[in-house]
């Protein structure tokens, strides 16, 4: 596996890239001022106070077309040859909004509720895992576009397509495992820990 992370350059500087804002994401917190610290701590106790507490139809309904379609962006943005970029941007900042939560969880809750943090992040490090794979096939697809259709390159694009729409139900499926683990699972399960 680290043979052929290192033997594929675009994977290598995707990793290297997504390790970097990560950190970024961490460090975060200590360059953010005591007012923002402050109603950070505010929302992470009202966050942990109302976990439990139901789900509207409407905050479910929001959840869903903000995930799938933030997945469903991604991919098509791998078909247009401009979106490798964007791709990037996009996936990036998932990375640090996730490493900024887990920071300032960690912050304002202390080891001692590591569980909630835990419960609480499992979704979202679902979606991340999620939205590296698909970004960086996106990325790989509309590499594999340009090498096709500007460099004239003999690619069978009709097979790497096929795979491509795989991985977009498959994206998918994942998307709706993190939804129901969100919405359903985790929080009645938080109940019974908590």
């Amino acid at each position: 596996m680290i043979k052929y992370i290192k033997n594929n350059k675009l994977l290598s500087f995707y990793i290297l890239i997504t390790i970097l804002v990560f950190i970024f994401g961490l460090l975060f917190n200590s360059l953010v001022n005591n007012d923002i610290k402050e109603i950070i701590k505010n929302n992470i106790n009202n966050l942990v106070k109302n976990y439990s507490n139901k789900i509207t139809i409407l905050e479910i309904k929001n959840i869903i077309i903000n995930t799938s379609i933030y997945d469903l962006l991604i991919w098509i943005l791998g078909i247009s040859i401009i979106g490798v970029v964007l791709v990037l941007i996009l996936f990036e900042i998932k990375v640090f909004i996730f490493s900024f939560e887990l920071s300032s969880l960690i912050i304002n809750l202390k080891i001692n509720n590591f569980l909630f943090i835990i419960i609480y992040l499992l979704p979202k490090l679902i979606n991340i895992i999620n939205f590296f794979v698909i970004s960086y096939f996106s990325i790989n697809y509309s590499i594999y576009l340009i090498k096709f259709l500007f460099m004239k390159k003999n690619i069978y694009l009709k097979f790497i397509t096929k795979k491509y729409i795989k991985l977009l139900f498959l994206s998918q499926i994942l998307i709706l495992i993190s939804i129901i683990l969100e919405i359903f699972i985790l929080p009645k399960l938080s109940i019974i820990i908590f």
